[in-house]
């Protein structure tokens, strides 16, 4: 099951950008283009260390290698962590677009007490997915232990334990002002063997990934996470991830953790 959220999760997060907003002031930890590799891998851990929560906007883009076909939903993301190893997130698209069409579609995805629970307000289906054991915890934003590919708030040792971890040269089409960092999972890391190679694109100003790209290991397919417009520690509260209850036409199931695995 956790193998399956961790895909479910990465389906989301392709793309993060810095988008239009003005540029954050260059802090203490301000990276240059030709900071390396250790550098760049201490700023994110010193971002995560004093993160407390986000919000962001992000649009999450697949593209098809094989048959040229792109989608892209955009939304919002919420983070918070709730103790050394323990967080909850909440994603919610409003839009999607193919092709050159845009319609409005929300779906609202919410991991929080060991619990996946996922929304199509179109198709009126609520279902609870049961992730974790009663009591077990989980950091959606850690390297190996959560869904998504974060590098923020890692020890670089812990970083290059599970990848081959490189600088990458920046090219024409990187999001403007960011270093770019390669992940290549190593043989046995289970969490991310079906990418290829994990590529983070750190704002250079104020350290932080705006962009994740996942490369899929079987189908050779991108998904790009774009995040912009981030506001760190925020202070969140509960309402920020708490969903709307379903009507009485709503769909629901739930379903349970097999705890014999």
């Amino acid at each position: 099951m956790r193998t399956m959220i961790a895909v479910m999760l990465s389906v989301w997060v392709g793309s993060l950008s810095a988008g239009a907003a003005a540029p954050a002031p260059a802090g203490p930890g301000a990276l240059a283009p030709d900071s390396s590799l250790d550098q760049v891998l201490d700023a994110l851990n010193g971002a995560g260390k004093s993160l407390n929560d986000f919000t962001a906007k992000v649009t999450l883009s697949e593209s098809d290698d094989m048959t040229g076909e792109s989608r892209e939903q955009r939304g919002t993301v919420a983070y918070q962590k709730k103790g050394e190893d323990d967080g909850r997130i909440r994603v919610v698209f409003d839009q999607v677009k193919e092709g050159n069409k845009v319609f409005a579609r929300k779906t609202d995805y919410l991991l929080d007490n060991g619990w996946l629970i996922e929304q199509d307000h179109r198709g009126k289906n609520e279902i609870r997915r049961q992730v974790l054991k009663p009591g077990e915890t989980m950091n959606p934003v850690r390297l190996g232990q959560g869904p998504f590919p974060l590098p923020i708030g890692q020890d670089p040792k812990d970083v290059k334990e599970m990848f081959e971890a490189k600088k990458v040269a920046s090219a024409k089409e990187d999001p403007a002002g960011t270093v770019h960092v390669e992940l290549v999972p190593k043989k046995g890391n289970k969490r991310f063997e079906r990418f290829t190679k994990i590529d983070v694109f750190v704002d250079a100003r104020d350290p932080f990934p705006v962009r994740i790209e996942t490369t899929d290991k079987n189908t050779g397919s991108v998904k790009t996470t774009d995040i912009r417009e981030i506001k760190r520690n925020a202070g969140l509260k509960d309402a920020d991830f708490t969903q709307p209850q379903p009507g009485g036409d709503w769909n629901r199931r739930s379903e349970a953790l097999d705890q014999s695995k």
